[in-house]
């Protein structure tokens, strides 16, 4: 929408916060039957890098190509899926691996480890950087707020954030809470992650939180894990910001929410055709690309010949 009508940059974003004006959305790729999409990383070249949890494989896709179709980038020994993935430095990716059986979405422990995925040459080079042998279900990944040499790895099974050193591979739960935990319904706690500031941002798919924890310097907690917003009954899967801090959450079965920093909620979509969202990033290599929210769902998986995982274009007014 074009506006001939200058108006103060802090009008515009205090809008913006309020609310979106509308929301469209097309689908630009889906797996032919059962892959379950779990995590999505945007490259600085434009290209998407798909995690799938019903095989060990990382793909890539350009959204930019029409009809293109999804390449492997690598295939996961000893592993069942792939879940979390985060850019650690350009063009090199944190992925996490593991076993996992995803008529419980129980992990398997002592199976999961993050490995780099390095794509700054010609040809992908993956490296195992360390088994994580007393992790259950490793979910979302974070660089610390304050160290590009320190991740932070959820567990959603036992509650837990975990930090993870690149360098020396040593790694140890920083934070245990109540915030964190699953529930008997749903063994899926803790879930996806994302720094923004001095915060680690969260979200808890079985008691439907999006909350945060202030980190140190020394990438421990400063304090305890807050609410930022609770919905009774909601599936917060991962997620993403949106340049003035609002967050972006794919939700359990069908909608994405946006949070405000506030915590103030908006449904921005609801609908059953997008088939169990799971998560969000926004796009880059572009102007264009970077107003695009790319949004992945785990699809018909748990269904005999059901729809696979899609990726899906949302523009927000």
């Amino acid at each position: 929408m074009a506006h001939r009508i200058l108006r103060p940059y802090f009008l515009l974003l205090t809008l913006f916060v309020q609310h979106v004006l509308s929301v469209s959305y097309e689908k630009i790729y889906q797996f032919d039957s059962g892959e379950f999409i779990e995590n999505i990383a945007a490259r600085s070249n434009g290209h998407l890098l798909l995690s799938v949890l019903t095989e060990p494989n990382l793909y890539t896709l350009d959204p930019s190509v029409p009809n293109a179709k999804a390449q492997i980038i690598h295939h996961f020994d000893g592993s069942t899926g792939v879940t979390g993935i985060a850019e650690i430095a350009h063009d090199i990716f944190a992925v996490s691996a593991g076993q996992l059986d995803l008529r419980t979405f129980q992990g398997v422990k002592g199976t999961f480890a993050v490995y780099t995925v390095d794509l700054t040459a010609s040809a992908p080079v993956i490296n195992k950087l360390a088994d994580i042998p007393d992790t259950t279900n490793l979910n979302g990944i974070a660089l610390s707020p304050f160290s590009p040499n320190v991740l932070l790895l959820s567990d959603s099974a036992s509650g837990a954030i975990w930090s993870l050193d690149i360098k020396t591979g040593s790694s140890r739960i920083v934070l245990q809470d109540p915030l964190f935990e699953a529930r008997p319904s749903n063994p899926l706690g803790i879930n996806g992650l994302k720094t923004r500031g001095k915060y680690v941002y969260f979200t808890n798919s079985a008691q439907g939180i999006f909350g945060r924890v202030p980190f140190s310097v020394l990438s421990t907690a400063s304090g305890p894990a807050q609410i930022i917003t609770k919905v009774p009954g909601a599936g917060f899967d991962d997620f993403t910001f949106d340049l003035i801090g609002n967050a972006l959450i794919a939700n359990h079965p069908g909608s994405l929410y946006q949070i405000s920093a506030s915590g103030v909620n908006t449904v921005l979509i609801n609908s059953t055709s997008i088939v169990e969202p799971t998560s969000a990033i926004f796009g880059r290599g572009s102007n264009e690309s970077a107003k695009t929210l790319y949004v992945t769902t785990g699809g018909q998986f748990t269904v005999p010949g059901g729809t696979g995982g899609q990726l899906f274009a949302v523009t927000l007014f």
